[in-house]
């Protein structure tokens, strides 16, 4: 058969074709993934935001948690779901560390995510118990000089922005503490 031959078979049979309508989005509800604990920074705030998303966008918004390996067990399960805009992932900065920092994930986050939004951004901070000695941070790194290695610095975890900020910190302040993920 030549190509005109199929070209005009494909417009004789055009009439008898039904007309296909994009489906409205969102049609069922929308799942999130977020890779971390509940309660913690990242859960809380998508339970806070996407409430209201929902409501702007006419949409219901299921918030799950799976946890594990820095936010990593969370992005393999999105990954794997279909790109159809019905599961989404509610990320940290992992996607910028995990990468680095890991071996044998099975997703690569520069190929398996298109970002669609910064939605909001967690300082980090440094606080202590209020008996601990130290009132100011210079006083904090001073005893921290003192007593190397036997202050606990919590961060969410191995490879999250909270461990690179504490590293960097520690490094920069001359000092040597424990990490609790």
């Amino acid at each position: 058969m030549t190509l005109a031959r199929r070209t005009l078979l494909a417009a004789a049979a055009l009439p008898l074709a039904r007309p296909a309508f994009a489906q409205a989005w969102p049609a069922r509800p929308i799942r999130v993934l977020v890779p971390f604990a509940a309660g913690g920074a990242a859960d809380s705030a998508a339970r806070t935001i996407l409430p209201r998303m929902g409501e702007r966008l006419s949409a219901t918004f299921v918030v799950e948690n799976r946890t594990g390996a820095s936010g990593s067990i969370g992005g393999a399960e999105v990954a794997r779901s279909a790109a159809d805009g019905y599961t989404l992932l509610w990320d940290a900065s992992s996607h910028i560390v995990n990468r680095a920092l890991l071996r044998g994930l099975v997703f690569d986050y520069a190929t398996a995510f298109l970002p669609i939004s910064q939605i909001c951004t967690f300082p980090q901070v440094v606080a202590v118990k209020a008996d601990f000695p130290a009132r100011d941070i210079a006083a904090f790194i001073a005893a921290a000089k003192v007593r190397p290695n036997t202050i606990n610095m919590g961060t969410q975890g191995n490879a999250t922005a909270g461990y690179l900020g504490l590293a960097r910190f520690a490094r920069e302040a001359g000092i040597e503490v424990q990490h609790v993920p």
